[in-house]
């Protein structure tokens, strides 16, 4: 007798637990509906304000979502630095392109010229190098720092190939002192005012002279 009373007593909270689910379900489904029929009952341009943003809201989480597949461990498609072409390739070998192509590209002689002189600078000469790895490193950082928006963003410009970074790029010190030391040494001139100069019995007008002084920081930043 009591094993009936029990097994009456289980079935019965089992009945009422699934009359409570079965009743909360179709609570939400009249909620679902009703929100559904609230919203067709909205002006059509309350409506397309809703339906716009939600749709691009959608769209930007998808392309996300698949952009983050394309480039799981590589450097986004489409990135450049300095040109050279990086998009898809894991670090060493965006390092190691970076210092192949780069490297060569330095080689190529630059020449300074000022009125009738000139002055010829090479990456021996200089010791200049590029630093690859911190390069290959920033590249790989395009569509992964920033806010949500600001990775999108970053993203869908690197796609479209707007993305091309500048390489860190070091020259020894001593070097670059003197070379560009040379090169002040006829470029650069102190400023002089005009004076009359008095020869004799004649005076004559001695005109005035500019000073200049060569940018050798902005030379070496665009050579």
């Amino acid at each position: 007798m009591e094993e009936t009373e029990i097994t009456q007593e289980i079935d019965g909270r089992t009945l009422v637990e699934s009359g409570r689910r079965a009743r909360a379900e179709r609570a939400r489904s009249r909620g679902a509906r009703g929100k559904w029929a609230a919203f067709r009952g909205l002006p059509l341009w309350q409506q397309l304000s809703i339906a716009i943003p939600s749709a691009v809201l959608a769209l930007v989480l998808v392309f996300t979502g698949v952009d983050l597949v394309f480039s799981a461990g590589r450097v986004h498609p489409g990135v450049k630095v300095d040109g050279v072409s990086v998009g898809g390739l894991r670090l060493e070998a965006a390092a190691s392109r970076i210092s192949e192509e780069l490297g060569e590209r330095i080689q190529d002689p630059v020449k300074v010229v000022f009125e009738q002189e000139s002055w010829e600078a090479t990456a021996g000469l200089l010791g200049v190098e590029v630093d690859s790895d911190s390069a290959a490193a920033r590249a790989y950082g395009v569509g992964r720092s920033g806010d949500f928006m600001s990775r999108v963003t970053q993203r869908a410009s690197a796609w479209v190939g707007r993305i091309d970074q500048r390489a860190p790029v070091s020259a020894e010190e001593t070097s670059t002192e003197v070379f560009f030391g040379r090169v002040r040494e006829v470029t650069d001139r102190a400023p002089q005012d005009a004076a009359v100069v008095i020869e004799g019995t004649e005076a004559s007008l001695q005109p005035a002279v500019v000073g200049l002084a060569a940018r050798t920081d902005v030379l070496e930043r665009d050579m």
